[in-house]
């Protein structure tokens, strides 16, 4: 049903799946204006909790300022939060997007010096570092800016450079 949609033939599914599906929650491909988010059957956005997502960020920043970096937003949320699993699957949702927008801005380089990020995932490479700080900004943007307000000024003005 996706094939005609994406308009790839009869190879959609090497675009529309992993094979390292236990090691992801999510994956989004550079040439195509998608992206894809694993959830369980009963997952729901509508069950997030915008409030608790918005602390999970000043959360992630605070636990980094502690020099306990956490692996990613959407791990912070999944095990750290009351919003579990739907606001884990919401905040990977967002990070995929954040690819998106990374992508359609021209694949800018990061803004900051290597090592500058909030989560250790961030810091594997450019694409990551805007994922991850996109979430951030989405859910609590006055978090962001308080922590770096560089940061929080690149990603509105790359929002704009996308759309």
């Amino acid at each position: 049903q996706v094939e005609p949609y994406l308009n790839l033939g009869n190879t959609t599914h090497r675009y529309y799946t992993t094979r390292k599906a236990s090691r992801t929650n999510g994956f989004t491909w550079r040439n195509q204006s998608h992206v894809v988010v694993k959830v369980k059957s009963d997952t729901k956005f509508s069950n997030a909790n915008f409030e608790d997502l918005a602390e999970a960020v000043e959360n992630a920043i605070l636990l980094n300022n502690e020099g306990n970096q956490q692996w990613s937003l959407s791990h912070i949320v999944r095990t750290a939060s009351n919003s579990g699993d739907d606001g884990g699957a919401l905040v990977t949702w967002l990070h995929e997007i954040g690819h998106q927008v990374h992508y359609k801005a021209g694949n800018p380089r990061v803004p900051v010096p290597y090592g500058h990020g909030v989560t250790e995932y961030s810091l594997h490479n450019d694409f990551e570092w805007h994922a991850e700080h996109f979430a951030l900004w989405i859910l609590n943007r006055d978090a962001l800016a308080k922590w770096d307000e560089g940061i929080a000024v690149y990603f509105d003005k790359l929002l704009k450079a996308a759309l």
